[in-house]
């Protein structure tokens, strides 16, 4: 006798959470967006076109240039980014925080 067997919920969980998951990072933001999220606590900022959201715990106790980074916040910081002394480490770091593409006007 064939025996049926269900098929798991589990793997599904999966595509689901990796279909969410890539499509907020497929995400394309405008500068007015962006600009939404100026504080310490949501902050976002555009490198080279590229949109990070920093997390309040990373830039208050993690980040080497303390809260200089917050010159930043809402807008568009790739030349504070490329002016300050940051190494090949700082944009592998950046890229856990990688939300989004700035939109094209």
């Amino acid at each position: 006798m064939n025996r049926i067997y269900p098929l798991p919920l589990f793997p599904f969980l999966f595509i689901s959470f990796s279909l969410i998951h890539h499509s907020y990072h497929t995400m394309e933001y405008t500068r007015e967006e962006v600009a939404k999220h100026n504080t310490i606590s949501d902050f976002w900022t555009i490198i080279n076109g590229k949109i990070y959201h920093l997390d309040e715990t990373f830039i208050r106790e993690l980040h080497p240039g303390g809260m200089y980074v917050l010159d930043a916040a809402g807008k568009d910081g790739t030349d504070l980014f490329e002016n300050s002394s940051h190494g090949e480490n700082a944009i592998e770091a950046l890229q856990q925080f990688y939300v989004g593409k700035l939109k094209k006007t």
